[in-house]
C-alpha cells in the first residue's frame, strides 16, 4: 500500500522510493520464462480514485496475483470510451 507514497512520507527509517515502472517488464520477463502454459491469462480493470482519476490496467494472472504490465491514468469522468488507449508497450521494456 506504500508504494504509492513518496520515500519521506512512508514508516520507518531509510524507506526509498520504487519506481514501479521499472520492475514490471523485469517481472513479466520472468513469469513468462517460467509459464508452463500455452495460454495467458489477462485481466483488464478500471479503478477510479475518488472523482478525480480512472486508472486502467492490463495484467498477467498468475498464481492468484495479477501482475500490471500496461496502465494509464486518466482524469474522471473518462473520455468516450471507444477512445481510451493503453500505451504500446509496457513500461519499463524496451
Amino acid at each position: 500500500r506504500e508504494w504509492c507514497y513518496d520515500a519521506a512520507d512512508k514508516r520507518g527509517l531509510s524507506r526509498r522510493a520504487v519506481d514501479v515502472a521499472i520492475c514490471c517488464a523485469p517481472l513479466l520477463g520472468w513469469v513468462l520464462r517460467h509459464w508452463g502454459g500455452t495460454r495467458l491469462a489477462l485481466a483488464l480493470d478500471a479503478t477510479t480514485l475518488g472523482n478525480r482519476f480512472v486508472v486502467l490496467t492490463i495484467s498477467v494472472l498468475y498464481r492468484g496475483c495479477a501482475i500490471p504490465v500496461a496502465w494509464t491514468v486518466l482524469p474522471a469522468p473518462p473520455p468516450d470510451p471507444r477512445l481510451l488507449r493503453f500505451p504500446s508497450r509496457p513500461p519499463g521494456a524496451a
